[in-house]
């Protein structure tokens, strides 16, 4: 212990002796070389590195330049072959578009042969436009409208039943599972042109005309065929009533000379 205490005094005596003297101590060198002597290594290594990096990012340009330029060139020639329009699919236009906008328009125009620079913006905007298009999940603003075949149900009871009033009509929808207003049913009838129920009683169409009296009534026409005689083939004209109710035709008569008195 005493050998270990009495050599680092020695030690520190002497050290402490040398910065009075203004002599460096053999540490202090040794480890001030080193450290310069990393620094330059690290420096050196740096630029090295800094020049590899400079020459190959300069040979890739270089060399995406020349790839450029040469499908600019054989671009320009096929088109120059191709006559006529060039019809692209929406795949096509969508591609070219997505590419065309990350270019300037100046860009476009070197390199754009086939359309014209403002036809790829325009590809572009209208893609943007599509996609923040929202008008197939907007609703129309009011009520809901009226399904097409319960207007038409709506139209069929109206005529079918010329009594049945709106109130009538809705409570005949209700048994059928379907719930709408009696003020819907107005409406419906006045778009479809048919009167409330006091106007229907006092109107008849043909339809109710006709079936009332359909067993008094009688329709009459014409028919004709070709019939032989010894002058040959003679065209004659039928004339024939049928009964409405009964169906039964009964003929007439028949005349080659329709328009003889």
């Amino acid at each position: 212990m005493v050998k270990k205490l009495a050599h680092g005094f020695v030690a520190g005596v002497m050290r402490q002796a040398c910065l009075i003297s203004g002599l460096p101590t053999g540490y202090s060198i040794t480890h001030t070389q080193r450290r310069l002597r990393t620094t330059q290594a690290e420096g050196e290594k740096r630029m090295d590195w800094k020049t590899l990096l400079a020459y190959i990012t300069g040979t890739v340009d270089q060399e995406l330049l020349v790839r450029n330029e040469y499908l600019v060139t054989e671009n320009r020639i096929l088109r120059n072959q191709i006559k006529g329009r060039l019809r692209l699919s929406d795949g096509e236009r969508k591609a070219l578009a997505e590419i065309g906008q990350k270019l300037s328009k100046q860009a476009l125009r070197e390199v754009a042969k086939i359309v014209k620079p403002e036809t790829i913006l325009g590809w572009h905007r209208t893609l943007v436009a599509q996609k923040c298009d929202g008008s197939p999940q907007r609703k129309a603003p009011g009520r809901p409208s009226i399904d097409p075949d319960l207007e038409a149900l709506v139209v069929r009871m109206a005529q079918e039943h010329r009594a049945w009033g709106y109130d009538r009509i809705v409570g005949a929808l209700a048994n059928l599972g379907h719930t709408i207003s009696d003020q819907t049913v107005g409406n419906i009838l006045k778009r479809h042109g048919v009167p409330p129920a006091p106007e229907r009683k006092t109107t008849t169409t043909w339809k109710e005309c006709i079936r009332t009296h359909m067993d008094v009534l009688v329709a009459t026409d014409f028919f004709t065929a070709e019939v032989w005689t010894l002058g040959g083939l003679v065209t004659s004209y039928v004339l024939f009533f049928i009964h409405l109710g009964s169906r039964q035709v009964h003929i007439a008569g028949m005349t080659p000379h329709p328009n003889e008195q």
